[in-house]
């Protein structure tokens, strides 16, 4: 028996998600992510972000960039907060 050969050129064929050779944009580079954030700050939503620790804030997203998102909860001042912390963003159900 002859031991397994690997594919010799892995950047052809052995991806998952899409045609050989197809690589997928990173987030920051389809621009989706700030033309959604920019629609929620815009229509003022009730948004609710949940950290990496756990911890959840809900408020209007008042501004974005590349690395951080800063909230306005309903009491209290704006919070900015690093996208790195984020694990993610949505709209809570009693919105």
């Amino acid at each position: 028996m002859s031991p397994k050969r690997s594919n010799p050129n892995p950047r052809r064929g052995d991806r998952k998600g899409g045609p050989p050779g197809r690589r997928t944009p990173p987030p920051e580079a389809t621009g989706l992510e700030a033309r959604y954030l920019q629609y929620q700050s815009k229509s003022e939503t009730k948004m609710r972000v949940r950290l990496r620790d756990g911890q959840s804030l809900e408020g209007i997203i008042r501004g974005f960039d590349r690395d951080v998102l800063t909230v306005e909860p309903a009491v209290g001042e704006a919070v900015t907060i690093r996208k790195s912390e984020i694990c993610y963003v949505e709209e809570p159900d009693d919105a």
